[in-house]
């Protein structure tokens, strides 16, 4: 009774405190609302969009105004208003377009008309796509994600009502935010984005995702890149993608030419192309709206069941060009039985083209004001181009009313009180335990996890104790963590603990300091990842690629971003350093075979020795990504990868410490990515590396590449990753240069083969090779698929290899890849 008196008293509120000048609801001639309806005042770009029921509000200008109701496939309608500062409303009913198509008559033999209108669109393409002029302009957003469906249980564990998001139909809005920006375009392609303010309901803190600039799809580009590179129905080579039909002329067009209505199609369902209408001008060949659709498997992104897209440009009598006036991006979606749908509106408004002042610094691309979050609900009715629906006033009102319940302490302890609950599922997915009030939490993985084998201790098991704890003030988000492992081998009869503490500070230049400290086995090749697979070859074929050393240390760390592309990071550790030798000859199978020892390798020229045990080194290291622009808030600064090559340089400087014996060690690498247009995406990946020493070096500072001696392996997403080069190979004390290119044809090929196409897979080519001294060179040519998986577990890839040794052949391999880090022994 509370929450409902409280609704009606906001609706009561909402209404007396209404400043539009005009307000109305627009319909079809059945009387079904027509959402997302442009409204707009001729020849200006001030305007708005009707909302999910069709409503729209407008502030007008004092005297006359023609108002312009426009829709795809809908007649566009004009109103002329007189405004003497007296409330309007007005209803309107749009009807469906008046179209002909004359004498065109088009036979199973002869092209349809639509393909001659979309060539001359094609030769205008990159016309429209450089025209756009330096302005300025307002943007609002409103994002909108909902629950459809969701069942009552995931893998077993009961879901509830999600934080009350779930009504008793199991559906909800699981997130509403609005804003209201400033955007600032500057030729040939830098978008500004002053975010004014902010809303999200249920929150008084935090900053709206959704922004004006997040969903950036421009047709006169070629390809938009949205997982894999979606074609556009005007690029250069649209006719290779798609099939077009004219549906309609428009004649009763107000902006006195012919609006072509064509139905574009993909030729093939599986090619990333979009399904739809697009309505193209007469005479000037430009996009006028467009409502177009694709499904998530086109695109190879599973989570997403349809993605839409729709978007209206609007003649202004100022400029030569028509200017983008609204946009909505949406999609629906099925997470683990979860249903859910988004809708994002952007509502473009007051562009201008005069007095454009240069902006200071384009690395920044987005800038939230201060305080964009504390803005009054009269603030937001009085600025609100799209009004609210029930659904989400119903939704602010609920979840602002339950706000100061929901923040308060016995509420989180309450919910702190159930999550903490120790279920069956943690056994495989490891428990945690949370204090929301405190901002911190205590972890521990799956026991499942972390039993593990190898020779050298037999069966052990471990522990990974993890505890992290947030500490907020005005300006920042600090946070402290820490992380305890725990070891120990049966065999063997040894145990090794180890503690990290680390406490990140500053958000804006991501600065931290690092404690380390305590006793571990460490791979000579310090190459750590999930084990799951080498500790299946030692169970199963009895192959202990896996070689160990024991290390007693002592660590300090400290990094920060020295501005948006330098990132440097600094680390001293001590180590007391020895060999470590077989305690197990425990097999599945294989049994009378004995495991190699531990300090042999069979690609590796020497034995793996300790034999100068304490050890100091310094190392620093930069890594460089020019160009990398960033968004940035009150409280911290997010970093996004530019598209610029990323450098990264180490130099370390160790000593032996009982032999007063010294060396200097230095890396350097580039890595690049290109996309490719239509063909898909080439990714780089170059290093070399440099020892200087005069005397014998210890075997764990070598320079060992990232090899691969198994069919299965973890990984192999690293560009910098031998497939089939054994363990131990191509090591060096000297120096080595190696280079990695892998081609991703994303389905360039495949999707267009029946049947297979269905499958969503993509073709991989790759081509590695490393030098070193003395030796000849070892390079790997592999062709492969990857995407393999069923829905959203598309975590594998299967690779032919063919490796040579200088210009010898030295064989063919099947190698099946896990993308993730998932398995025993972490």
């Amino acid at each position: 009774m509370k929450y409902t008196l409280t609704f009606l008293f906001y609706l009561f509120i909402s209404n007396s405190l209404m400043v539009a000048q005009i307000k109305g609801k627009v319909t079809d001639s059945d009387g079904n609302p027509i959402p997302y309806t442009a409204v707009y005042i001729k020849n200006s770009t001030k305007g708005t969009s009707t909302n999910l029921d069709g409503y729209y509000e407008l502030n007008l200008n004092s005297g006359l105004n023609t108002l312009v109701f426009h829709y795809l496939g809908y007649q566009i309608q004009e109103i002329q208003v007189d405004f003497k500062n007296e409330p309007i409303v007005l209803n309107l009913v749009l009807y469906v377009s008046v179209y002909s198509l004359g004498e065109v008559v088009v036979s199973s033999d002869q092209e349809d008309p639509a393909y001659e209108i979309i060539r001359k669109a094609i030769s205008k393409r990159n016309y429209f796509l450089k025209l756009n002029e330096n302005h300025t302009c307002n943007a609002y957003t409103k994002g909108l994600i909902k629950i459809t469906d969701a069942p009552k249980k995931i893998l077993g564990q009961e879901i509830g009502t999600m934080d009350n998001n779930l009504d008793t139909n199991r559906q909800g809005i699981i997130y509403l935010s609005e804003t209201v920006s400033r955007l600032h375009f500057q030729k040939p392609d830098y978008t500004y984005e002053e975010m004014i303010s902010s809303i999200i309901s249920g929150r008084d803190n935090g900053f709206s995702f959704n922004r004006a600039t997040s969903a950036n799809f421009n047709l006169y580009e070629n390809i938009t890149s949205f997982g894999k590179g979606i074609v556009s129905p005007i690029a250069d080579y649209a006719f290779e993608y798609y099939t077009f039909k004219l549906l309609s002329i428009d004649t009763s067009n107000i902006e006195a030419k012919l609006l072509y209505k064509i139905e574009v199609r993909p030729k093939i369902r599986s090619l990333a192309a979009w399904s739809g209408i697009l309505s193209i001008h007469d005479e000037t060949w430009s996009i006028q709206s467009f409502n177009l659709q694709i499904s998530g498997s086109q695109i190879q992104q599973p989570l997403f069941d349809t993605i839409y897209l729709s978007q209206l440009f609007i003649p202004v009598s100022t400029t030569s060009q028509n200017l983008l006036q609204n946009q909505v991006f949406g999609f629906k979606a099925n997470l683990l039985g979860i249903k859910f749908e988004g809708k994002f509106v952007v509502v473009f408004s007051d562009y201008n083209f005069a007095n454009i002042h240069e902006l200071e610094n384009e690395k920044i691309i987005l800038q939230i004001a201060k305080g964009a979050n504390e803005k009054t609900k009269q603030y937001w009715d009085s600025i609100r181009p799209i009004p609210l629906t029930k659904d989400e006033i119903r939704d602010y009102t609920l979840k602002d009313s339950i706000k100061l319940i929901r923040e308060s302490k016995s509420y989180k302890d309450s919910i702190d009180h159930r999550n903490n609950k120790f279920n069956f599922s943690d056994l495989f997915l490891g428990y945690s335990y949370q204090k929301t009030m405190d901002r911190s939490i205590f972890s521990i993985n799956s026991p499942i996890e972390l039993y593990h084998f190898n020779p050298i201790q037999g069966w052990a098991i471990g522990s990974v104790l993890k505890f992290s704890k947030y500490l907020i003030d005005a300006n920042d988000y600090n946070r402290f963590f820490s992380e305890m492992k725990l070891d120990y081998g049966f065999a063997e009869q040894k145990f090794r603990p180890s503690l990290l503490l680390q406490y990140q500070f500053n958000t804006r230049s991501k600065s931290f300091i690092q404690l380390a400290g305590g006793l571990a086995l460490s791979e000579f090749n310090n190459f750590e990842s999930s084990k799951l697979f080498e500790e299946l070859s030692n169970l199963l074929i009895k192959k202990n690629y896996l070689k160990y050393y024991e290390k007693q240390f002592y660590s300090i760390a400290y990094g920060r971003y020295l501005n948006f592309d330098w990132r440097w990071k600094s680390n001293i550790e001590y180590s007391y350093r020895s060999e470590v030798v077989n305690h197990s000859n425990y097999s599945w199978r294989k049994k009378s075979l004995t495991y190699q020892a531990n300090n042999q390798a069979d690609y590796f020229t020497d034995s793996l020795h300790i034999s100068k045990p304490q050890h100091i080194q310094l190392t620093n290291s930069i890594a460089w990504n020019p160009g990398t622009r960033v968004e940035i808030s009150p409280n911290q600064i997010n970093l996004l990868e530019s598209d610029n090559p990323r450098f990264f340089m180490t130099y370390a400087i160790g000593s032996y410490l009982a032999k007063k014996e010294f060396y200097h060690k230095f890396e350097f690498s580039v890595s690049d990515n290109f996309r490719l247009s239509k063909w898909g995406e080439l990714n780089a990946f170059v290093k070399v590396n440099k020892i200087f020493h005069k005397h014998t070096l210890d075997s764990p500072d070598f320079i060992f590449q990232h090899e691969n001696g198994l069919f299965l392996y973890n990984k192999p997403n690293r560009l910098d990753f031998f497939i089939a080069l054994y363990p131990y190979a191509y090591s060096t004390d000297r120096q080595s240069a190696s280079w990695f290119l892998e081609y991703d044809m994303q389905g360039f090929i495949l999707d267009r083969i029946p049947l297979i196409n269905r499958l969503g897979l993509k073709e991989l080519v790759r081509y590695a090779s490393v030098m070193i001294p003395n030796s000849n060179p070892y390079s790997e040519l592999s062709l492969g698929f990857g995407n393999i998986g069923y829905k959203l577990f598309r975590v594998l890839r299967l690779d032919w290899v063919h490796s040579f040794y200088g210009s010898s052949y030295g064989g063919s391999y099947l190698k099946l890849g896990l993308l993730t880090n998932v398995g025993i022994g972490n």
